[in-house]
């Protein structure tokens, strides 16, 4: 008698209870399939028997072809794209056939002694089934982006997926949020993507502009921290959130607002107890018990000041480099004794830094911060412009060495996302400022609403994104982390991303932040950005911006963090004197 789709479902839970055979009940599923290839449950079936059974390129299939055949099944959907991107190189191999050794056997000693040459349509192939997928998830966030719950499942699912589009989740935040301006839950993940966004080790040996180091050696973005902390303390419920009070007290740390920190950590330990309390699983209430004590240690921590978080991070530091040299002991193989004598030089090294910090500059420090802080000044209130800005129409025939071919490298991502060359220009104040011709171009999606500029002169490219809302709302996105570390101040809402983001993902990101702002500004519309007239008028507003936020706060402490001097205190105290005795003359 032929099974059942109930039958085989029974027999798949008998599988993982250890009371079937995986072989039998797999062939039983390959046989009801054959006969039935166009049921969606068989096909889920048996993925799910796969996956359990480590055949998750087989179970891709299934997940993939259970979701064509029923396109309501978005959970489905979901578990497909996941394994397509995490193991998009297998999936490559497989279609190649390059995983398959003609049934010879493979000395792994001399395969490991051979050079590895990547093959080329190997790489390919991978980057296209990661492309792809990539757009079958865009397709499924913008298809259902008024459902709120299933965003959050979708952005749940990419956790796992050790996503190269570092901010593809944010995108599809912004877009869920354009639809629900007020859903609690994508407020959360708004503010968690944020606070994560400010912090990370960069790869460079330098800090970059922009950015400062804890005493832990995270780097932060000043300016994002910022924004993390606004984020988070707009998140409807905070009381009740132990995860984003942890975070917000971790931001708070790395500023050194050891009280405010400490304050946040016990809010945290405070609900992670009561969500403790209220948890039904054992297991789930140990884990919440254990993040409330930890919340607990580092507001005690915290409390105690600058000094009590130095000796906690020196007593940890030594604890790691003692466990070290235990494990050798006991594991010869693991690296040797000068190691020990290195990690411990390290510990000493960080606790003279930390000592030297908490001293303070000495004279001779003191005269070169005072010289550093004069330098800067008369940078910061020199660039001051109150004249409007001017762009020229700039004909591409008259170049000297004709158009530059940056252009035409990034006009095809340009295009695929809808925008319209308008025009070459020139910015004349850029052009005698550096002191070399300027070529611009004006970008613009068809309504005018989203505007783009892209400039070059010498070995310098800046792209950025423009939107200006009725009511005034200027929207910046640049790829500009790591290049500057000043604000034009509340009026012009920045997203700073990476530099190395691709131009394509920059565009969608600013598309979705416009779609949310327009949400959460009802009834108003974007100004028409696609003549260089107007587009001068809204750079016009960017500088005006910049120096009323100038004229008015000086140089923020948030500024002067991102230029990551070590004697911070000292050398803001100096820079925002300096800065304020050059400005006092023009407010």
């Amino acid at each position: 008698m032929a099974a059942s789709l109930k039958d085989l479902g029974n027999l798949v839970e008998q599988v993982f209870d250890d009371e079937a055979d995986y072989d039998e009940v797999r062939a039983r599923l390959d046989t009801y399939l054959a006969a039935h290839p166009g049921e969606a449950e068989a096909y889920r079936l048996r993925a799910r028997l796969l996956e359990g059974g480590y055949e998750v390129i087989s179970a891709c299939v299934d997940w993939l072809a259970a979701a064509r055949l029923d396109p309501s099944d978005r959970d489905s959907a979901l578990k497909g794209l996941r394994i397509q991107y995490r193991w998009a190189h297998a999936l490559a191999e497989e279609q190649l056939g390059l995983n398959e050794e003609d049934g010879e056997e493979v000395d792994e000693d001399e395969e490991e002694e051979e050079d590895y040459e990547p093959d080329p349509r190997l790489e390919a192939l991978t980057l296209q089934i990661k492309n792809e997928t990539i757009a079958s998830l865009r397709t499924l966030a913008a298809a259902h982006a008024a459902d709120a719950p299933f965003t959050l499942q979708l952005l749940s699912t990419m956790e796992n997926m050790a996503l190269e589009s570092a901010w593809l989740p944010y995108e599809f935040i912004l877009s869920a949020l354009a639809a629900n301006p007020t859903h609690a839950g994508l407020l959360k993940a708004e503010a968690k993507f944020i606070a994560h966004s400010a912090s990370g080790w960069l790869e460079s040996e330098q800090i970059p502009a922009g950015f400062f180091e804890d005493a832990n050696g995270t780097r932060y973005h000043a300016a994002t921290v910022m924004q993390a902390l606004d984020a988070i303390a707009a998140v409807p419920g905070l009381a009740d959130e132990g995860e984003l009070l942890d975070l917000q007290a971790g931001l708070l740390r790395s500023l050194s607002r050891y009280e405010a920190a400490a304050a946040a950590y016990a809010q945290a330990a405070v609900a992670w107890d009561r969500a403790a309390a209220a948890a039904t699983d054992e297991e789930e209430r140990e884990s919440l018990t254990d993040s409330a004590e930890e919340s607990r240690r580092e507001a005690e921590q915290c409390a105690g000041g600058r000094r009590a978080v130095q000796e906690g991070q020196l007593a940890a530091m030594r604890e790691a480099a003692a466990k070290l040299k235990e494990m050798r002991g006991r594991f010869p193989e693991m690296g040797n004794a000068g190691d020990d004598a290195e990690l411990e030089a390290l510990c000493g090294q960080w606790e003279q830094q930390q000592e030297d910090q908490d001293a303070g500059p000495d004279a001779e420090q003191l005269a070169e911060l005072s010289g550093m802080a004069e330098k800067i000044a008369d940078q910061v209130v020199g660039l001051l412009s109150f004249d409007p800005v001017e762009l020229v129409p700039q004909d591409a025939a008259k170049l000297p060495g004709g158009v530059n071919p940056w252009f035409a490298e990034i006009a095809p991502a340009l295009l695929e996302c809808g925008l319209q060359l308008q025009t070459g220009f020139d910015n004349p104040w850029n052009t005698r400022m550096l002191k070399a011709q300027c070529q611009g171009q004006l970008w613009s999606d068809a309504a005018g609403s989203v505007a783009l500029t892209a400039e070059t002169v010498k070995t310098l490219q800046l792209v950025r994104i423009f939107s200006e809302l009725e009511d005034g709302t200027l929207l910046l996105t640049a790829a500009n982390r790591g290049k500057s570390m000043f604000s034009s101040g509340p009026r012009v809402d920045v997203l700073s991303l990476d530099p190395d983001i691709p131009l394509a993902d920059m565009l969608r990101l600013h598309q979705a932040r416009l779609a949310r702002t327009l949400a959460a500004h009802q009834g108003s519309r974007a100004q028409p950005l696609n003549t260089l007239e107007r587009m001068a008028t809204v750079e016009t507003h960017l500088r005006k911006f910049g120096v009323a936020f100038r004229l008015e706060q000086g140089i923020t402490e948030v500024e002067v963090l991102g230029m990551h001097v070590f004697h911070h205190k000292a050398f803001f105290a100096l820079i925002r004197d300096a800065v304020d005795k050059r400005l006092a003359p023009l407010r």
